[in-house]
């Protein structure tokens, strides 16, 4: 254990140093982590200990540099889905599906983004605290970029990754939507799968928060090896859950945690129901997703110049082609040229 003087540098806002929530003492290395030796991980992954917009955070109210009035509700584009599996992976119950829908953003360039599912898992306790306040449960919806048809997953094009956090409380009333993970049932083992008995609708199922507050920065994976291109979007509607569910999720992730503990600002920029996003352009002529172009509109008056010179060079066609009858054709044609232009009446 740490002397007293560094454990007291440690502790801030009542909560506990990394080490503290610790099972190994001694870090040995190696690729494989748990949420046992947290402090640990910086030893395979420094970017864990070097990162400076790493992920969770407490959000404060104080640390909020912006409050928009933007709804998420309007971006997301999700389906139900039927025979989803709900897989136990040794850290988390975790359900992979590239078939849930799409989330659509504004990019820096002023086109649409569009953001897929790729999977939803869940912690216990919450990672993100607002206000200082931590939550039972923390559900995690990971979307991945998608710049072409057929792109690969997990490749430069599908980053900055999009995932929504909301959080759920322990109260008296029973979660539908964790029922389909099986909680508050019997345990999935580690490593195997059960599939969900119903379709699966996380609209349905998350919409009350998607319509309410959200908070947005730029963060990392809360897991090795703490990547930092992570759009945060964060959801303080609080869901329920029942103790029974809670205990499911403790038996199979027997974990002094499953969760990865909050980290201090640095060079996070929180802000409150904003997207932090381009401004969008608009172009009569849409080429692809990251080109178009405008019809030139030229002004009202400009209607005028092809009328006059419309107009001018038919005075010059009529210039060239004009000619003047000459006094020997007019005679030839049986003197009429004595009379053109006199006129007489009552002549016998």
């Amino acid at each position: 254990m740490a002397p007293h003087q560094d454990y007291s540098k440690n502790v801030f806002l009542n909560g506990l140093p990394s080490w503290a929530l610790s099972w190994h003492v001694d870090c040995d290395g190696g690729e494989h982590w748990t949420y046992d030796d947290v402090h640990c991980w910086e030893v395979s992954y420094p970017t864990c200990r070097t990162g400076r917009k790493q992920s969770p955070i407490n959000i404060l109210q104080k640390d909020v540099q912006m409050v928009g009035k933007s709804k998420f509700l309007s971006r997301v584009d999700w389906k139900p889905v039927a025979d989803l599996r709900v897989q136990n992976n040794g850290h988390s119950l975790q359900v992979t599906s590239d078939m849930l829908g799409y989330v659509k953003l504004i990019g820096g360039d002023g086109f649409p983004e569009f953001y897929d599912i790729a999977q939803f898992h869940l912690h216990m306790p919450s990672e993100h605290m607002i206000n200082g306040r931590q939550f039972a449960a923390e559900l995690h919806v990971v979307h991945t970029r998608q710049r072409a048809v057929g792109q690969e997953k997990n490749t430069y094009d599908s980053f900055p990754l999009v995932v929504l956090g909301f959080m759920f409380d322990i109260t008296d009333t029973e979660s539908h939507f964790l029922k389909q993970f099986y909680l508050g049932e019997e345990p999935i083992k580690n490593q195997t799968y059960k599939t969900a008995k119903k379709p699966i609708d996380l609209m349905r199922s998350l919409g009350p928060a998607l319509d309410g507050d959200f908070y947005r920065y730029d963060g990392s994976f809360t897991t090795p090896d703490c990547h930092e291109q992570i759009k945060w979007f964060v959801f303080d509607h609080i869901f329920s859950m029942s103790l029974p569910q809670w205990e499911t999720f403790k038996k199979e992730f027997p974990f002094a945690h499953a969760n990865r503990p909050v980290n201090a600002i640095k060079d996070h920029r929180l802000v409150k129901n904003d997207f932090e996003e381009g401004t969008p352009v608009q172009y009569d002529f849409f080429l692809g997703r990251h080109e178009g172009r405008n019809r030139y509109l030229p002004g009202e008056y400009w209607i005028l110049v092809p009328s006059i010179a419309t107009i001018v060079l038919m005075c010059m066609i009529m210039l060239a082609v004009f000619v003047r009858e000459n006094r020997s054709r007019l005679e030839s044609a049986g003197g009429l040229v004595e009379t053109i232009g006199k006129i007489s009446y009552n002549r016998m």
